[in-house]
């Protein structure tokens, strides 16, 4: 019994836990294979949006301060370019009216880079993984 009980203790706080576990999810802009890695509390921070009932909470103008004020920290995009803009249900939480942006970037010598920003202008983690060769 007293190796059970450790055994429990260590499931609830397992659990208590999973809520910022991050979760990942598979996307696909311009025929690249994109990871998109978001926490459950990062999820239930962002406002609910329903396209009939008007425009996102972020709005286009404010998505590019944010994707410019990240890329002119990071020395590699200080000239990168937005290439392509989708916005994306989050993955298991289309029921909550979850939504995002992602949002692929060319830097100058030609490389692309990808961005990930929820509703309420949170940036998450996105990293475009190579497809298998066959």
């Amino acid at each position: 019994m007293r190796v059970a009980a450790p055994t429990v203790l260590l499931l609830v706080a397992t659990a208590a836990g999973a809520a910022s576990w991050q979760r990942e999810t598979i996307e696909y802009l311009d025929g690249q294979k994109i990871a998109v890695y978001v926490t459950e509390d990062d999820i239930a921070a962002t406002p609910e949006w329903r396209p009939e009932q008007g425009p996102p909470p972020l709005t286009l103008a404010r998505l590019i301060e944010i994707i410019r004020a990240s890329s002119a920290a990071d020395p590699r995009l200080a000239d990168a370019r937005i290439r392509e803009i989708k916005l994306q249900p989050v993955s298991h939480h289309e029921k909550q009216h979850r939504w995002y942006y992602l949002v692929k970037l060319q830097s100058a010598d030609g490389h692309s880079h990808y961005k990930a920003v929820l509703m309420n202008g949170k940036l998450v983690q996105a990293i475009g993984e190579p497809l298998p060769i066959k």
